[in-house]
């Protein structure tokens, strides 16, 4: 399936002091900047606010301002790709014995625990399958070839809730 679709797609990126959004679209098959917008958290002088945080906003009030910023910038897409900000995420490429599918969602959480520092009832995980070394036996046969992984996960708090944003009508995330 193509990433964009004939209107393109929208990066959103909310940041702590500022939302960031760009439109991408197709030309002559390669990704190009079609528009783009910013809102950031200053005061009438041009300083940043003390204290003042987007994270503070409420998911309203974050709404409002990208759908603002949508209409004020003329952005006409509305399927969305939104960003977490690094340190509220934690990303690795690990190995496991091939297993199916099926196998490896039922084994993903306990490898998990080895490389996530708080439990995972705090924490949305997610995995996919980077690569499979050329299999000479059957999936999950002993001394099966290793499966590459790359598992990510985002801690469950205020913060990221802010992933309920993309709720706005008419946009898709």
């Amino acid at each position: 399936m193509p990433l964009f679709k004939a209107k393109g797609k929208l990066g959103i990126d909310i940041g702590t002091s500022a939302i960031k959004i760009v439109e991408l679209g197709m030309e002559n098959g390669r990704s190009v900047l079609a528009n783009y917008a910013m809102y950031e958290l200053k005061s009438h002088g041009g300083e940043q606010v003390a204290g003042s945080n987007l994270m503070d906003l409420s998911n309203e009030e974050l709404a409002t301002a990208i759908k603002n910023l949508l209409e004020q910038s003329g952005i006409k897409s509305r399927d969305a790709i939104m960003a977490i900000s690094s340190f509220a995420t934690f990303a690795t490429v690990i190995s496991m014995p091939y297993l199916s599918e099926e196998e490896l969602a039922k084994s993903i959480p306990f490898e998990a625990r080895k490389y996530i520092p708080i439990p995972l009832d705090q924490v949305v995980l997610d995995w996919s399958i980077i690569g499979v070394a050329e299999q000479k036996q059957a999936p999950g046969a002993e001394g099966a070839e290793p499966a590459r992984l790359w598992m990510c996960s985002s801690r469950r708090c205020p913060k990221t809730k802010r992933l309920g944003t993309s709720a706005l009508p008419k946009m898709r995330a």
